[in-house]
């Protein structure tokens, strides 16, 4: 052997271990990077959630009184919103799997907070142009928010494999303080400054935490994968498995949020079971048990020994039990406690969307499990649009009885919320039934 040769195989171990360790510092920096965009991108979902309360919430008489919109108009507008989120799940969520979910927390993010420094700025437009300017300004925020969403899953999905449920719990959890803050706090914010300049302070607060998520991805965007998106989509709705899972998973939240965003608040306080302030308070309350319970489905798997379906089922049931102890309290009179049971008791099943998005990782490849949870939050979304003109039938069929106050609002009878408790009764045992075929999926370290 020549010497040539010779130091050539004694080189060649050292140019590969050299290669090595360069190719392992390379993926380490690239997943630093991709955990900061993550965390960026936590922090702006809190405001995504936040978002889906502002318009019309706690702004609703300020845009009566200043701007002149009516009940019909506002509602168009937050319909708006809703619809541009779930169909931007359906649409973008698809290509989560291809072009992974930096591409699309970059995308979503930019949207929702061109929309949201948009809207109160569309205030000021002419009158003829400002109902659309904001109203458009409210479909691109609910474009964003909806895409932020399956790129957040898919991250999540690659980054903490065999920590999701727990990892995934403290994302919801910290996603789910934005409604609640978006209430009372946003009220307060109202009142010290006017609600334009409250909601362009939120704005650039989002955009504050998409400038260190647009600089953070600088690195952290993997090359675009070979294939086509309609087939990962394709694959996710064509297994029967997985829509089993999104229909148990969509009728809980289809009935729960009839409460918060329709018939809950103006229930309580119709049938005398407490005032304004409490009713207020209460719904506050649900918004903190659903963040609680998401951050605390680890500790519950723990209970359950692992068993998701098992779980889950329990939470239906608790569900089915609210909504039935709701339905004979505004039929018999029972105590107001009743009814207060029954509300937190219809809030269970929606406290476990960490679980549900566990079940459907766990049915699909690592490769779809971001992709599947996005689709299990697009269905969910789809539910909650769908119920609630249904609620809104169900009241009006009672408004030839129902009693006027003075300042014109209507009083529906018990009756209304009755029915509308029957509904929830339905929408559970069609749940129930769901969740009885779904596979229990091997228990993993969570």
């Amino acid at each position: 052997m020549s010497r040539s040769t010779e130091g050539a195989f004694r080189i060649a171990p050292a140019c590969f271990f050299i290669k090595g360790m360069t190719m392992e510092f390379d993926a380490v920096r690239l997943r630093r990077r991709q955990v900061i965009v993550l965390w960026c991108g936590v922090v702006l979902s809190f405001f995504t959630s936040m978002s889906k309360i502002l318009v019309p919430g706690p702004i609703i008489d300020d845009l009566q009184q200043g701007l002149g919109f009516n009940a019909v108009e506002l509602s168009a507008m937050a319909f708006s919103y809703f619809c541009t989120y779930a169909a931007s799940q359906l649409a973008l969520g698809a290509f989560s799997v291809r072009y992974g979910g930096v591409r699309l927390m970059l995308f979503g993010g930019s949207c929702f907070v061109a929309g949201s420094l948009l809207f109160p700025l569309g205030s000021l437009c002419p009158p003829g142009w400002a109902y659309w300017t904001m109203f458009a300004a409210r479909m691109l925020t609910g474009l964003g928010a909806g895409t932020m969403f399956p790129g957040l899953a898919k991250l999540l999905s690659d980054l903490y494999t065999k920590r999701f449920a727990l990892v995934f719990g403290v994302v919801m959890f910290l996603g789910y303080l934005g409604p609640i803050c978006g209430r009372e706090p946003v009220l307060m914010l109202v009142k010290l400054v006017n609600w334009r300049w409250a909601l362009e302070i939120l704005a650039l607060s989002s955009l504050a935490a998409f400038a260190v998520l647009a600089i953070a991805s600088r690195g952290a965007v993997k090359p675009v994968m070979p294939g086509n998106s309609l087939v990962a989509l394709g694959k996710v709705f064509g297994s029967g498995r997985n829509l089993l899972i999104f229909l148990a998973s969509s009728v809980i939240y289809g009935a729960f949020y009839v409460l918060p965003a329709m018939a809950g608040q103006k229930c309580l306080t119709d049938c005398g079971v407490m005032g304004k302030v409490g009713a207020e308070r209460l719904m506050m309350a649900q918004g903190v048990m659903i963040a609680l319970g998401n951050l605390g489905t680890v500790l519950l798997l723990k209970l359950f020994r692992g068993h998701r379906k098992l779980l889950l089922l329990f939470s239906l049931f608790c569900g089915l039990a609210g909504s039935i102890l709701g339905a004979a309290a505004f039929q018999t009179g029972l105590p107001p406690y009743t009814v207060v049971a029954a509300f937190v008791m219809v809030a269970i099943p929606a406290c476990l969307f960490s679980l549900q998005s566990l079940i459907v990782k766990e049915m699909n490849p690592p490769e779809l499990g971001g992709l599947s949870i996005s689709m299990l939050n697009f269905c969910a979304f789809v539910l909650i649009a769908a119920c609630q003109p249904i609620a809104g039938v169900l009241l009006h069929r009672y408004e030839a009885v129902a009693t006027k106050t003075a300042e014109g609002a209507l009083i529906y009878p018990p009756a209304a919320y009755r029915d509308i408790f029957i509904f929830f009764v339905v929408l559970e045992l069609v749940g129930i039934v769901c969740a009885l075929f779904v596979p229990e999926t091997k228990p993993k370290q969570s």
